[in-house]
C-alpha cells in the first residue's frame, strides 16, 4: 500500500470542518461481545450497540467477514461533521484498515446520526467495519483520505470548444453528444433521451485531486425536455400539495439533473444531462486536493 501523506495516532481533527479518530474494538463469538477503546478499557455501551446490531437480520451487516485462524475484529470509529453553512468544507472519510486493502472488509450498521437540534454542534455518526487480522497482530491501523475543496469554482459553456482555467488545468468541452453515458431516469428526458458533454484536461494540478461538474441553479423541464420557470414548477407542487398529491413522479416537470464524474481512461471528465446542453448553457467546475493520513496505535486486544 502506497505510504500516506501523514500519519496521526488514533485520530484526526480539521477545524471547522470535523473529525475521524476510534471509538473502539470489539471481538465477538457466537455467545459474546467484548469492546475496549484505546487504551483497553471496557465500553459496555459500545458493546450493547454491537450486540444489537449483529442480531439484527442478516447480523446487521454488509458482508460479514469472518476468517478462520484470523483474529476476527470489528473497528468502529467516530465521525464530526461541522454544520454546512453554504460554504465548502474538508470532508474526513475512512478510507481502509489495515495495511492490505485487498483484504477488503464488511460493514456493521449501526445509527449513523445522532439527531442534532443545535445548529452550533457538529453532526456526530459512527462507522463500523468488520476485517481479519493476522493472528498475531497487536495493533492496525486506519486509512482516512482528507478532501479539501479547491478555491473557486469556475462555470464553463456546454458549448464545443468552451474552455476554462482551474486548480493549474485547462478544461476544454472536446464533445457534446446526444445520448446518455449513463442510464436511469434522472440522465434521460421525457422521451428517453439524455445528453452527454465532455471535458478535456490540459495541465496537471499541483497535488492530486478529483474534479466534479454540478448545476447549482434550480432548473425544470416540462415531458419535451423544454425549460421551464422555477415558478411554474413551485405553483404546480403546491397545488398537488394542497390536493394531497405526494407522488411527484407523476408530475409534468422534472428537476434538471446536471452530474459530472470522474476522469477516465480517455483523460475526459463527462458530465450527463437529462436536458439539451444549449437549454442549461453552463455548468460550475468544483475540485478536492486529495490527501491520506494514517491512523496509527489501533489496539487489537485489551491492554
Amino acid at each position: 500500500m502506497p505510504k500516506a501523506d501523514e500519519t496521526r495516532r488514533l485520530g484526526y481533527r480539521v477545524e471547522g470542518s470535523g473529525a475521524l479518530e476510534l471509538e473502539g474494538v470489539c471481538r465477538f463469538s457466537e455467545s459474546e461481545v467484548a469492546c475496549w477503546d484505546s487504551t483497553g478499557k471496557d465500553l459496555p455501551g459500545l458493546k450493547a450497540q454491537i450486540e444489537n446490531a449483529l442480531n439484527q437480520p442478516n447480523g446487521g451487516s454488509d458482508g460479514l467477514t469472518v476468517r478462520f485462524g484470523r483474529k476476527n475484529r470489528i473497528v468502529v470509529v467516530r465521525r464530526e461533521q461541522a454544520v454546512f453553512r453554504g460554504e465548502p468544507m474538508t470532508s474526513l472519510n475512512l478510507q481502509s484498515i489495515g495495511t492490505d486493502p485487498r483484504q477488503g472488509s464488511g460493514y456493521l450498521n449501526l445509527q449513523s446520526e445522532t439527531p442534532n437540534f443545535d445548529s452550533n454542534k457538529p453532526i456526530v455518526g459512527h462507522e463500523a467495519r468488520i476485517q481479519a487480522f493476522d493472528k498475531d497482530a497487536k495493533e492496525t491501523q486506519m486509512r482516512v483520505m482528507v478532501s479539501e475543496p479547491i478555491p473557486g469554482s469556475p462555470e464553463i459553456a456546454l458549448r464545443k470548444g468552451a474552455s476554462v482555467s482551474f486548480a493549474g488545468c485547462r478544461f476544454t468541452v472536446a464533445a457534446v453528444e446526444k445520448g446518455s453515458a449513463r442510464t436511469g431516469p434522472m440522465f434521460n428526458s421525457g422521451k428517453g433521451e439524455g445528453w452527454t458533454v465532455r471535458l478535456a484536461q490540459a495541465g496537471s494540478p499541483s497535488r492530486p485531486a478529483s474534479f466534479s461538474v454540478q448545476n447549482d441553479r434550480p432548473l425544470y423541464r416540462d415531458a419535451k425536455g423544454a425549460l421551464v420557470a422555477p415558478e411554474t414548477y413551485r405553483k404546480w407542487t403546491q397545488e398537488a400539495q394542497r390536493k394531497g398529491v405526494w407522488d411527484f413522479s407523476k408530475s409534468p416537470f422534472q428537476p434538471v439533473h446536471v452530474s459530472g464524474y470522474g476522469i477516465g481512461r480517455d483523460g475526459m471528465l463527462t458530465i450527463v444531462l437529462n436536458t439539451n446542453p444549449k437549454l442549461v448553457k453552463t455548468a460550475r467546475l468544483n475540485g478536492s486536493f486529495m490527501r491520506t493520513v494514517d491512523l496509527t496505535g489501533v489496539p487489537l486486544d485489551p491492554r
